[in-house]
């Protein structure tokens, strides 16, 4: 395999690592509201769905997270991800185009996708923990207010 054989490929699965998270976000944040609903009462109105956030960036859907988990861990590294991962896409573009500048820093960027991976990877392993321990708490909906 070339080096830059080997550049797309670790800039392509880094880059599907961050699809990977916007859709486990997703999930996890429209199964949180089916949860929070599943507890209310029919007469108690609440309409967040997770059609709210089908079409969010992954800085919205970060946010929307921080505020229904307690896994500020997780948190700081989604924001700190987040952040990078335009510079990523930019380079990542760049090297797959051919126009990397250099034999050294397109092995400093393979390494760095390859990072940056490992990250996703394990952030993705958090979130479907947290989903699994809400799917484990949840409760049917409540018939009436006494």
């Amino acid at each position: 395999m070339t080096n830059q054989e080997k550049y797309r490929e670790a800039a392509s699965q880094a880059l599907c690592g961050f699809q990977l998270i916007e859709e486990g976000l997703k999930t996890y944040i429209q199964t949180y509201h089916n949860t929070v609903k599943s507890y209310l009462p029919p007469e108690i109105t609440y309409k967040h769905t997770g059609a709210d956030v089908q079409d969010a960036s992954l800085g919205k859907l970060v946010n929307v997270f921080s505020k229904i988990s307690a896994r500020d861990d997780v948190i700081v590294e989604l924001r700190s991800l987040t952040r990078a991962r335009d510079e990523l896409a930019h380079s990542a573009f760049l090297g797959m185009v051919g126009t990397s500048s250099s034999e050294i820093k397109s092995h400093e960027k393979i390494a760095e996708f390859q990072e940056v991976t490992k990250k996703l990877t394990h952030l993705l392993l958090e979130i479907a923990r947290e989903m699994t321990i809400m799917l484990l708490h949840r409760q049917p909906k409540a018939s009436a207010l006494p």
